[in-house]
């Protein structure tokens, strides 16, 4: 790929061009011919600076300057330095431009415009990404200036008493089902302690009846109290279970009919055990 063209090609093209000059214009005045020199000096003067900048890593001033030389010779080979020395400088747009004029420039070769086209590739390519980084900035700057500017959000009321119903009834249904747990557990712990004490009725109606059993008093000391132990447990846990039930019931069907009731459960002594008392308003 070609970087800048050398000095010594611009400098043939320019004195070809002088000589034609000179050829057509033999009968010139000497006023006339010195200042064609003069522009012809100038052009070789600005080329050559211009790729001293380039060299240097000037590229803005190497555009001024190959600008010039292009200005007074419309050159492909100097139309393709400008153009290097605009893309290295930022200007992606203008050498985008001088790009596309060599691909239709018809003193360009095919090994020129094939390496225009490439660099009009990487420029069209950059200007893309450089768009589109541009809109998302200023997308985003939109969206957070009208996020500033918009007004606050009401703060929506909560009246005094008033209950979430969803979590409410969720809260309820699952007390309910942890209470119906409780209350077959207890059951079934009570059903143990039956069974002890069941054991020991049968060993006592075999005795009267004249079989011999193998259990001791104090055996049977044992299972009756661990029977009695057993029926309290299951009895409470029944207890509480059956109140929980209850409690979860009312909880999940009083939310879904939308009014407040306040349950309370609590134990009372009776005799030969306990009950379970639920207030309120159901």
């Amino acid at each position: 790929m070609q970087a800048t063209v050398g000095g010594n090609a611009v400098r043939t093209v320019i004195r070809c061009v002088a000589a034609a000059v000179f050829v057509a214009g033999v009968a010139l005045a000497t006023s006339a011919v010195a200042a064609e020199a003069t522009t012809d000096a100038d052009a070789t003067a600005a080329y050559e600076a211009g790729n001293a900048a380039y060299k240097a890593g000037d590229f803005a001033k190497a555009a001024v300057e190959f600008q010039r030389a292009y200005d007074h010779y419309k050159d492909v080979n100097i139309l393709w330095n400008l153009s290097r020395s605009h893309e290295r400088s930022g200007q992606l747009e203008v050498a985008r431009e001088h790009y596309r004029a060599i691909l239709t420039n018809s003193d360009a070769g095919a090994e020129l415009k094939a390496d225009a086209q490439s660099a009009l590739d990487t420029v069209e390519a950059a200007l893309a990404a450089k768009e589109a980084k541009e809109a998302k900035e200023a997308k985003e700057a939109k969206e957070a200036k009208e996020a500033k500017e918009a007004p606050p959000q009401p703060v929506p009321s909560v009246e005094p008493g008033s209950t979430n119903s969803g979590g409410s009834s969720t809260g309820g249904w699952i007390v309910a089902a942890t209470g119906a747990a409780a209350l077959i557990g207890g059951g079934v712990v009570f059903v143990l302690g039956q069974g002890k004490h069941d054991e020991i009725a049968d060993a006592h109606d075999a005795a009267g009846s004249g079989v011999v059993t193998t259990m001791t008093k104090t055996e049977a000391e044992a299972l009756d109290s661990d029977g009695w132990t057993l029926k309290t447990v299951g009895l409470i846990s029944a207890g509480v279970g059956a109140a929980a039930l209850v409690t979860g019931l009312v909880m999940a069907l009083g939310d879904d009919e939308g009014d407040e009731r306040a349950v309370h459960v609590g134990a009372a002594p009776l005799d030969g055990g306990f009950g379970v008392m639920l207030g309120g308003a159901f």
